[in-house]
């Protein structure tokens, strides 16, 4: 869990030091020749005519991202993501009057780290152990999810899209 986590942000302050030094340098060459003996009023009225943009590109590049039905999406590009109904706060509420110790075990604690798919329709799919602790807490963390109700699915420009969600479960024998 951790190591795709770790992957993932390095990846991101990558593509975000790459998009920068590109910025500055492409910054600093249209700067070298945008620069003249002209008045000060002159380079600001430039430079803020090269950020209007009209309503139709704007839309033109929107279109451009259109998804296609087999684009699978990721929680760092929606707009909104799956929630279920009631927010964290609810959801909290369910998991501890559903969850069930096991009895076969005495002493252990730990968190059952389980996987799904939240679909355009709200309801849950292919719901798995991403990492467990033993049989009967990993059996019990699915027995859970498994209860829950359809969720509000994520969003990506107003249209619900689906979306891989990993629910961390924790068992402590102190709260049973």
């Amino acid at each position: 869990m951790k190591r795709p986590l770790i992957q993932l942000s390095t990846y991101c302050i990558f593509c975000i030091l790459s998009i920068a030094l590109f910025l500055c340098c492409n910054n600093e060459s249209s700067s070298i020749t945008t620069q003249k003996k002209l008045p000060d009023t002159l380079l600001v009225e430039e430079k803020i005519e090269d950020l209007l943009i009209s309503d139709s590109d704007y839309l033109e590049r929107l279109n451009f991202y259109k998804l296609q039905e087999e684009d699978i999406i990721t929680g760092a590009v929606v707009d909104k993501v799956a929630e279920f109904p009631g927010g964290e706060k609810a959801m909290k509420s369910f998991i501890q009057k559903h969850l069930k110790y096991p009895h076969t075990s005495s002493d252990i604690s730990g968190v059952v780290y389980v996987t799904f798919w939240v679909q355009q329709d709200g309801h849950l799919e292919d719901i798995h152990v991403l990492k467990g602790i033993g049989s009967d807490f990993d059996k019990e963390a699915l027995r859970v999810i498994q209860l829950m109700p359809n969720w509000k699915p994520a969003q990506l420009n107003h249209r619900n899209v689906p979306l891989r969600y990993t629910l961390p479960i924790s068992f402590s024998p102190h709260i049973k």
